[in-house]
């Protein structure tokens, strides 16, 4: 890799190493993973060209190269503020809302195609 350092900036790739043995062998990376010795030139240039790997200290590696759900800086979180989670809701709330999901399913069911074998006339009869 030429003496420099080189971090993930997408959320997953794979790479040809070489192992201790001399064997290239294919491993994936999350994103924030720093690229060991050994990566095939091929495969990192072409990562670097898709800006999937960036050089240690670029601002690219610095913005985009750390851990999959970390917050950006600047950017709204992943959840909108207004949805509720299961757990700030009451023992009734909580019981309320699974019912409401078992009565939707229930109408689903109804609505869908039947699963029995019988078509046609020997269905209705």
């Amino acid at each position: 890799m030429s003496g420099k350092t080189f971090r993930v900036t997408a959320a997953y790739i794979t790479l040809r190493v070489d192992n201790e043995l001399g064997q290239e062998v294919l491993l994936g990376f999350h994103q924030g993973a720093t690229l060991p010795e050994g990566v095939n030139q091929e495969d990192l240039d072409r990562h670097v060209r898709k800006n999937m790997v960036a050089e240690e200290g670029t601002r690219e590696a610095d913005l985009l190269a750390v851990p999959a759900g970390t917050p950006v800086p600047g950017e709204p979180p992943n959840v909108a503020v207004t949805e509720s989670s299961a757990l700030n809701l009451s023992a009734e709330g909580r019981g309320r809302r699974a019912q409401e999901s078992a009565d939707t399913g229930q109408r689903g069911r109804r609505s869908g195609p039947r699963s029995d074998s019988k078509t046609g006339d020997e269905a209705k009869g």
